[in-house]
């Protein structure tokens, strides 16, 4: 009995095994039961596909059907041959006189075909009918072979013939065609007589194609969403483990991709921990067989070379690091650039199953950071997938945008080629057809997956369209919803609302706009216009801010205090320039100085630094001066970003301290550490801010003391626009001084002490006559985070660059040996050194590596001192410097550096203006190309009946104000005589002055300034 049932095991084993070789039925029938054409259209089982038969030649169907035929009786199809004079007498059939049939194999299927069946005979009473079979892959059949011999057909009989064991193999693409050719072999022509056929099949087997198959997350805005093509696969859910995060994009030369983080600070580990990963999930589709080949990802760090990536795999959804399978060596992460990795992985996956794999991140150093960023970048699967055919793709339409009168943009994103390559892609319109096919007017936009745009045109104007996305791959093709859109009638100016006014303050408010329609034309200009009178326009004072359609802010400033402006958003377009509603509003009169103290023993206003920032109000029009009296304050304190004009000022820098020992892995006492960001000792978010003798410090050293890393120790950390320092200390270690704003700032005279990058960010600031101070060898001044749109970054002039001797041992218990200008961070790093004193301990290379392919801007310009020398400069392109020709260095003014025109985000230009304190007591600040005195535009401008003039002299001493024509006479003199530092403003009316353009110029001993004037 045993026996028997081994038997019977090995029986179905081998019957199993022939099954698999054999592979899966596949037919194509012609049932031809009646003569007409439209009833040839096949039938198919199995994985085949067929077309209708085709007739070559004269031949042609016959009228109605054959009742009877042989025995017993059955219906044929009827051909016969169309020539006047009937079937001619032939000796061998006519190549050109056929009926043919054709199959082939599905998308991702082999066909074998094994057999060729018809039942075919004549009827019309000859038996000189003849025929012969024959077969081609050859669509133009200039080769075949020939089926079994010629076949006589008897008169009103039928033979059904079948050719076995044919072995012909078709791969995807390929076609066999079968033809019978049927001729006369009598010695005449003979009319009346049919070919009759009946139950025509090509039968076989098909075996499935292994398909190249992928899933690609981008990682471009997240880690979910992903992409298939030329593939039959389809991903499962992207999770993050408990242990992790997602933070935000993570940018490099170019490449970027998702970032992600813990949340909580990183520890020291040697090796992963369950719960902290990525999962990423494919699976084959439907009834298919996956076999992987490879998995493929790009990896980048933020802020570290500590972390490391482990990589496993599994198709159990929740498996563990134990139950897991682990693809090759651990990943070293680097800060800078994204690395790519490539590892083998042989896996079958089964239909219902899907592959997970997942990235487990840890560090390996002591770091309590929580901001160690691991970025990811077109994570992806390969494989190979068999047992199933393709679908048509999947294609969702884009909106209808940029409509104009005879064109409109709209475009399409292929999420998946539904496993077979995408051939056509485009998007289809019609102003009469509200289901739009290729049948239509078609815009052709490529091949394959993924995301287009393109224009239609050619439109009508005033017309409505409907349009969808399209696209194509053997499986058919696929429309993505329906659009409905109507062109212009007429080209019109841009259509626009006005911001409300708001932030007013005595001499500046701000405001914006909305553009709704572009009028059919592309913006190329947009802003705010204002002015005393109602309805201004471009004429009138006005403010712009980039093109195109969408919400804008913008500032008005060189406003009067005390005065109703009228306000309207514009933009312009070929057609012209629109203008939105009209909004009004008051600026506030100019507030008198308010004068605190702040004093630790309770004899001022305030004992602590935070307390005076609390107290001063939003929006303060007036200046609010803040003196701290000598001391040491031990606060963490921010000034807000509603609180402009705060002067804060101490009588001697050396003993009034503001200081903290905050780093970036401490404990913020929320849950979370400070981060870098939050672990400043003093922030200033506010505008037009002023500091003079202060130390801003914080006090934690970047030596590994907390155990815990995460060291970053910020002492001040601005934001805002229009910040000044004068006489003041920066104290700290790594990252002492963070410009957390592309705003403005000016420092004189200040001395600034760190290790690392300790001055670093993305403001525009010109350090004048400052000092900056290494104390640990292999430091770096700065690390830039310029702004892309930015002109320039920092410019340090006339400073003084120092560090621990060397051969002296720093605070780390290293002897200093060299230090570095600067490193690139993010963005478009800028920094200049122009007439600097470099020591010896500068390192002959200058600059040095942190982040890759930023191109950045790093140069000297006439640097003295033993360190000085140029020759030794690195020459790498990741962070080269370069020495400044005379005509670069001409552009670094402070008039050229804080101009509107350096940054997008600048509402206006800007000088910093000489602080005048209570009792007369002044700090001037002199321009970098030598002038003593600011001139600025005339507002309103042009003139009509009256404009104020405003200007700073910077150094007391003599100045002249005059006007001239353009033949420069002078027409009227507004100034002339001695002034002190300060900030003026002169009212010129218009008095005679005739309609045309004018220059006034301010004259001071050593320089000239000129505007242009121009009177309506």
């Amino acid at each position: 009995m045993k026996q028997k049932s081994l038997l019977l095991l090995v029986l179905l084993l081998l019957f199993a095994a022939q099954s698999i070789i054999a592979g899966t039925p596949a037919v194509a029938s012609w049932p031809l039961v009646v003569a007409a054409a439209s009833t040839s259209t096949p039938t198919t089982s199995g994985q085949v596909d067929a077309v209708a038969e085709t007739l070559g030649g004269t031949l042609i169907y016959g009228s109605g059907a054959t009742a009877s035929i042989g025995t017993p009786a059955m219906t044929f199809q009827r051909l016969k041959e169309s020539a006047g004079t009937g079937w001619p007498a032939e000796t061998a059939y006519n190549a050109n006189r056929y009926v043919q049939f054709s199959a082939s194999p599905k998308t991702g299927s082999i066909l074998t075909v094994d057999t060729v069946s018809v039942t075919i005979g004549s009827s019309g009473g000859t038996t000189a009918l003849k025929a012969n079979i024959y077969y081609s892959t050859d669509p133009a059949f200039t080769t075949s072979t020939q089926l079994g011999t010629t076949i006589t057909l008897g008169n009103a009989t039928y033979t059904r013939v079948k050719f076995s064991s044919l072995g012909l193999v078709l791969n995807p693409g390929q076609s066999i065609y079968v033809r019978i050719l049927p001729w006369n072999s009598s010695a005449a022509a003979i009319t009346g007589k049919y070919l009759a056929i009946l139950n025509m099949a090509i039968g076989g087997s098909t075996d499935p194609v292994p398909v190249s198959s992928s899933i690609i997350w981008p990682c471009i805005t997240d880690v979910t969403s992903s992409v298939t093509s030329g593939t039959i696969m389809s991903g499962g859910a992207t999770t993050l483990g408990a242990g992790l995060l997602k933070y935000g994009s993570l940018s490099y030369g170019g490449q970027g991709g998702q970032s992600v983080y813990t949340g909580v600070a990183w520890q020291a580990e040697t090796a992963p921990v369950d719960g902290r990963y990525i999962q990423f999930a494919a699976a084959p589709k439907s009834g298919g067989v996956l076999v992987t080949d490879s998995v493929k990802m790009k990896l980048a760090a933020w802020a570290t070379n500590d972390l490391r990536v482990s990589v496993y795999y599994s198709t159990d959804p929740a498996f563990t690091l134990a139950s897991g399978t682990k693809l090759g060596s651990d990943i070293s992460v680097v800060s800078g650039t994204f690395t790519k990795t490539v590892s083998a992985l042989s896996q079958t996956v089964n239909s219902g199953q899907a592959l997970y794999v997942r990235l487990y991140p840890y560090s390996v150093s002591v770091s309590g950071d929580q901001w160690k960023l691991v970025g990811l970048d077109s994570v992806a699967v390969y494989g190979k997938v068999t047992g199933v055919t393709a679908d048509p793709p999947t294609v969702t339409t884009t909106a209808i945008t940029s409509i104009s009168t005879t064109f409109a943009s709209t475009g399409a994103v292929v999420s998946s080629d539904g496993g077979a390559a995408v051939t056509d892609r485009g998007i289809v319109y019609s102003a009469s057809n509200a289901t739009p096919t290729v049948a239509d007017t078609k815009v052709a936009t490529g091949t394959g997956s993924g995301t287009f745009i393109t224009q239609l045109t050619g439109l009508t104007a005033g017309t409505t369209y409907y349009a969808c996305a399209y696209a194509t791959n053997s499986a058919g093709t696929s429309y993505g919803s329906v659009q409905t859109f109507t062109t212009m009638a007429a080209l019109t100016v841009p259509v626009l609302t006005t911001t409300a006014v708001s932030s007013i303050l005595a001499v500046t408010a701000a405001s914006g706009g909305n553009v709704t329609d572009w009028g059919g034309s592309a913006v190329t200009t947009r802003g705010i216009c204002w002015s005393t009178h109602t309805s201004p326009t471009i004429a009138d004072s006005t403010v712009t801010t980039g093109t195109g359609t969408g919400s804008y802010s913008c500032s008005l400033f060189s406003l009067l205090p005390s005065t109703t402006y009228y306000v309207r958003s514009f933009a312009t377009n070929t057609t012209g320039t629109g203008y939105g509603n009209e909004v009004s509003f008051t600026t506030q009169a100019t507030a008198p100085d308010v004068v605190k103290v702040v004093n630790k023993d309770g004899s001022g206003d305030y004992t602590t630094i935070q307390a005076a920032f609390n107290a001063v109000p939003d929006n303060y029009t007036g200046r609010w001066i803040i003196n701290v009296k000598p001391g040491t304050y031990y606060e963490k304190c921010t000034l807000a970003s509603t609180k402009p004009n705060v002067y804060l000022i101490g009588e001697d820098a050396a003993t009034t301290i503001i200081t903290y020992n905050a780093y970036a892995g401490q404990s913020n006492g929320a849950g979370g550490t400070w981060g870098t960001n939050n672990s400043f000792s003093v922030a200033i978010d506010a505008s037009d801010f002023l500091a003079k003798n202060i130390t801003f410090q914080n006090t934690q050293k970047n030596d590994g003391s907390t155990g815990t890393g995460g060291e970053q120790a910020v002492a001040l950390r601005t934001k805002g626009d229009r910040q000044q320092y004068y006489n003041c200390r920066l104290l700290g270690y790594q990252d002492t001084y963070y410009t957390n704003s592309n705003g403005r700032i000016y420092m004189k005279n200040c001395y600034i002490e760190g290790s690392v990058d300790f001055i670093f960010g993305n403001g525009v600031m010109v350090l004048d006559s400052c000092t900056t101070y290494v104390n640990r060898d292999g430091g770096v001044v700065c690390a830039p985070n310029t702004d892309a749109t930015s002109t320039y970054g920092y410019v340090f002039r006339n400073c003084t660059l120092s560090s621990l001797p060397a051969g002296t041992a720093g605070f780390n218990g290293v002897n200093m040996s060299s230090f570095y200008l600067g490193r690139p961070w993010q963005n478009n790093p800028k920094a200049v050194y122009i007439t600097c004193v470099e020591p010896s301990t500068l390192n002959a290379a200058g600059w040095m590596a942190m982040t890759a392919a930023l191109n950045p801007y790093f140069g000297e310009y006439k640097c003295t001192g033993a360190g000085s020398g140029y020759a030794g400069r690195s020459t790498n392109v990741d962070y080269t410097g370069r020495q400044l020709s005379d005509a670069d260095a001409v552009n670094y003014t402070l008039n050229n550096i804080f101009a509107k025109a350096t940054s997008p985000s600048f509402s206006y230009n800007w000088m910093p203006s000489a602080y005048v304190a209570p009792g007369g007591i002044t700090t001037a600040v002199q321009s970098l190309d030598g002038s003593l005195a600011v001139l600025g535009q005339n507002n309103p401008n042009p003139l009509v009946s009256s404009a104020t003039i405003k200007y700073s002299v910077l150094k007391e001493g003599r100045i002249t104000l005059k006007v001239v024509n353009m033949i420069a006479e002078t027409v009227a003199i507004l100034e002339n005589g001695f002034k002190p530092i300060g900030n003026y403003e002169v009212r010129l009316d218009r008095q005679n002055l005739a309609s045309g353009i004018y220059f006034y110029s301010l004259e001071t001993g050593n320089s000239k300034q000129t505007k242009k004037l121009i009177v309506k």
